[in-house]
């Protein structure tokens, strides 16, 4: 009976067959691997000073821009990971490098006088950095 009294509690395996057990349906949080959150690192970083170039910037936010894009290839680089050069950072070190890079890519427009193309890509920036963060796969 439900609490109300009058009607039946429908059975919850007749409406939702399979798993009921929460940990059986737990999807996993961490699934980019770190082969491919190298790659997108070299893109971004690459890309970051393509656009710092095509974009017309001028000044400090030119500067930046480049100097970000710079950073994110030799941090890159430093990581432990397939697509580092010398294994001097661990990838949660990296993680947390890529953390504050999408913070830095948040502020770029706000402290910058950044072309329109740049201050957009700054923000789709930061938002795939920090989603590479939560979901790259730890060793």
């Amino acid at each position: 009976m439900s609490p109300a009294g009058d009607v039946a509690d429908p059975d919850v395996n007749t409406l939702f067959p399979g798993p009921t057990d929460v940990a059986a349906m737990e999807v996993p949080v961490r699934f980019v691997p770190s082969l491919a959150h190298g790659v997108a690192d070299y893109l971004v970083g690459w890309g970051m000073i393509v656009l710092a170039f095509a974009s017309g910037a001028e000044g400090a936010g030119f500067i930046a821009y480049l100097l970000l894009g710079l950073f994110a290839i030799v941090y890159a680089l430093l990581t432990d990971y397939e697509l580092g050069w010398k294994p001097v950072l661990t990838l949660p070190a990296h993680l947390a490098l890529d953390a504050a890079f999408a913070v830095a890519m948040l502020l770029l427009p706000l402290l910058f006088t950044l072309p329109v193309m740049l201050l957009w890509t700054s923000v789709a920036i930061a938002f795939m950095a920090g989603v590479l963060v939560a979901t790259t796969k730890m060793p």
